[in-house]
Parts: structure tokens; C-alpha cells; sequence
């Protein structure tokens, strides 16, 4: 685990795991920014981390991403559980060095979703008012949306609902006219207009 300030706006923090790709393009090369268990201020990047997408361009030399971690207290298979719910993370980044600045969870665990698979972000070009970021819970076992989601309790609730996390607000709801089950990705169609 490494932990660090979150550097300056001209670089940011980069985590010292060595990068796990390998550039294969004449002249390119890959620089990892983060990795699971580092710590940037208070916030910690979690384990299982699958959909990202770009979730807003800040002006001012910054950009932010949102990464979901596959996370989920319900065994899967039945010899792993988790030791959290899922979890959306939005990272702050540099566009001048590429570093972190700042990391939280705008979708935290406590939210109770299962297994959040791929994201993409969608707007006016594929109908919507504003930007709107969909994560999708590839799971479909019954959980409690609130206190500890598994074992589910007396009223319990099928998971693989999408949720949509409005970019700007920070707030997040399901959308249960999706369907519930195993969500890969949610993926918005440009020319429907609604």
C-alpha cells in the first residue's frame, strides 16, 4: 500500500506498483497512476476495479474519471466474499501530469449495491438533459438496500438494477425499468431524441 498528498496540480500522485501493460505501439509507454490499496488524502482505492469512463472535464488543468469496483458482501463464488458492498470512485486527476489530486466515493458501499460491472456516461447527444453516468450491478441475488446487505433479511430485494449517478449533483438513484440481472453495460443510442 502506498499513501501520499495528493501532489501539486501539476502532477499528482502516482502510485509506485509497476504498470501492469505493456505498450506495444513504436515510441508509446504507459505511466499507472493508481493502484488497489493506495491512499490519496482520506480516500483509498479499492480492490476490483472494472468500468471507467471520464466523467467530467473541469477546466482549470483537471479532469475527473469514475471507477467501479466489483465489489459485494454476497459469497461469489461461494468460497470468496468481499469485504464490502460496490463502490463508484471518482478520482480527480491532472491533465498535465496525470496524477491523482483527490479520490471519493460518490457511490459509496453503504448505497448497498452488488457487483458494479462496466459504466458509461450519456447526454444530450444520446437524448438526455444532462450528463448522467450509468452503472450497472451484474448480480441478481436477493439483498437488503439497507443496513448489511447479505444475508438478506425479511424484505429483501433483487439486485442487477442499473443506477444513474447525475455528474454534476453527485446524486444517484435505480432505475428499476431497466430490468433486474446480470448488467454488463448500459449503453446510450444517439438519434432517439428522448
Amino acid at each position: 500500500t502506498a499513501a501520499a498528498a495528493a501532489g501539486d496540480n501539476d502532477s499528482g500522485f502516482h502510485t509506485s506498483t509497476p504498470a501492469m501493460l505493456t505498450p506495444l505501439a513504436p515510441g508509446s509507454s504507459v505511466k499507472p497512476i493508481i493502484s488497489v490499496g493506495d491512499t490519496v488524502g482520506g480516500y483509498t482505492f479499492e480492490s476490483i476495479p472494472d468500468g471507467i469512463s471520464i466523467a467530467r472535464v473541469n477546466g482549470q488543468g483537471t479532469f475527473d474519471i469514475a471507477v467501479n469496483h466489483e465489489l459485494s458482501l454476497v459469497p461469489f463464488p461461494a468460497t470468496r466474499q468481499d469485504a464490502t458492498n460496490s463502490i463508484l470512485s471518482r478520482i480527480r486527476l491532472s491533465q498535465k501530469g496525470g496524477g491523482a489530486l483527490t479520490g471519493e466515493y460518490a457511490i459509496p458501499s453503504s448505497a448497498g449495491y452488488q457487483r458494479f460491472c462496466s459504466n458509461t456516461i450519456v447526454g444530450p447527444r444520446e437524448g438526455f438533459q444532462r450528463p448522467l453516468l450509468f452503472t450497472n450491478e451484474e448480480a441478481t441475488d436477493l439483498v437488503n438496500r439497507t443496513g448489511v446487505a447479505w444475508p438478506a433479511g425479511p424484505n429483501p430485494e433483487q439486485a442487477g438494477v442499473v443506477v444513474a449517478l447525475d455528474v454534476k449533483s453527485g446524486k444517484f438513484h435505480s432505475i428499476y425499468g431497466m430490468g433486474r440481472h446480470n448488467h454488463e453495460n448500459s449503453v446510450g443510442i444517439p438519434g432517439y431524441g428522448h
